[in-house]
């Protein structure tokens, strides 16, 4: 291109100053973390990335990546590396509550690469998931951050269940990911555990703790269900073997004396309709997970001689099931009708052609 009509070049053919701000904004569209051959285009760009460097308005860190700050670790190590944060790194970046946060980001690059070099030190600050493509990057989030579905199914197959349960119910529950999607990410070798733990999210699920006490539940072998609603209660945390209320009580629980005095009012509707009402503390359920599964068996064990429930329950409109055998109670008449199906002859879990478990 001729130098004095190139619109890059002043009038006496020398280059021009780039735009001021072109290099540091493509730095904060990346996340705030970029690679040099993602900044820099042309000599201006690189007169332009030099002077940032040396104002201090954009850091080194390691070679031939940028930053700009605020910007999260894992972005960092993914330019660094020049991959994909994925797995719990992604879903912690994609605001999904996580059991235990990873103390080192989960990065994902081509199985054909080799360490380029680095040292053990360097490798040991991260931790490489490999695959043959680099996956799918979110248009919701920012820079180098993969996708919530194939994150997510990644993070079946490297994280403990419940880890990776508790993200996922939470990423149904925003409608960020459907099942069929995880399920398309997983690959026809998936091991049977991580199809297992696919199938036991739950869109219901909307607290670390609920998720927790669920899946204890489901473990020791009680049917539960998912924010049923109430006449005149509104939906509540799980229902156990159609009698027991599980409500767990997270860290902003009775924050003021009117939700206090609501939720006392909520119990004794609840207690009138004939149910036993069970709350936990986040402690409750994070520490010891089994100290539901006892309360709940006391109370069953103690129910054996009782009658039906009667209390007026319904799911609401398009609420997905917690199991896929477990029928939804209804509201009117055939409520009780139901309920005497459904009811287990003594107080323990219900055993029978409508029992579904998981696994």
């Amino acid at each position: 291109m001729n130098p004095l009509t190139d619109p890059r070049t002043s009038r006496r053919g020398r280059p021009r100053s780039a735009p001021r701000g072109i290099v540091r904004a493509r730095l904060v569209r990346a996340g705030g973390a970029a690679r040099y051959s993602e900044l820099v285009r042309d000599t201006a760009d690189r007169t332009e990335l030099v002077n940032l460097v040396r104002s201090g308005a954009v850091l080194r860190a390691g070679r031939g990546t940028y930053v700009v700050q605020p910007v999260a670790p894992e972005l960092v190590s993914a330019a660094r590396f020049d991959g994909l944060v994925t797995c719990v790194s992604a879903a912690r970046l994609h605001g999904l509550p996580l059991l235990d946060p990873p103390a080192r980001p989960h990065l994902l690059v081509p199985r054909n690469r080799s360490g380029g070099g680095r040292s053990r030190a360097e490798l040991e600050t991260v931790v490489l998931h490999r695959a043959d493509h680099d996956g799918g990057t979110s248009p919701h989030t920012a820079g180098r951050v993969q996708d919530p579905a194939r994150a997510l199914a990644r993070m079946l197959a490297c994280c403990p269940r419940d880890d990776a349960v508790v993200a996922l119910d939470h990423a149904l529950y925003r409608r960020l990911v459907t099942h069929a999607d995880v399920a398309r990410h997983l690959g026809p070798r998936a091991p049977d555990r991580v199809r297992r733990a696919l199938a036991l999210a739950d869109a219901g699920g909307q607290s670390i703790i609920e998720t927790l006490a669920r899946l204890a539940l489901v473990d020791a072998g009680f049917v539960v269900r998912t924010q049923p609603s109430f006449a005149g209660v509104g939906d509540v945390d799980l229902l156990v073997e159609g009698r027991v209320i599980v409500e767990c009580d997270g860290y902003e629980f009775h924050s003021s004396r009117a939700a206090f005095r609501k939720d006392r009012r909520r119990d004794r509707v609840l207690h009138a309709y004939g149910y036993v009402v069970l709350r936990f503390t986040y402690e409750d359920i994070v520490d010891d997970p089994g100290c539901v599964v006892r309360a709940v068996r006391r109370v069953l064990a103690a129910q054996v001689a009782h009658g039906p429930v009667e209390g007026p329950v319904c799911w609401p409109l398009g609420r997905r099931r917690s199991f896929p055998g477990a029928r939804p109670l209804l509201s009117g008449d055939s409520h009780a009708e139901q309920h005497r199906a459904e009811r287990p002859a003594l107080g323990g879990p219900r055993v029978g052609p409508h029992r579904s478990r998981t696994g």
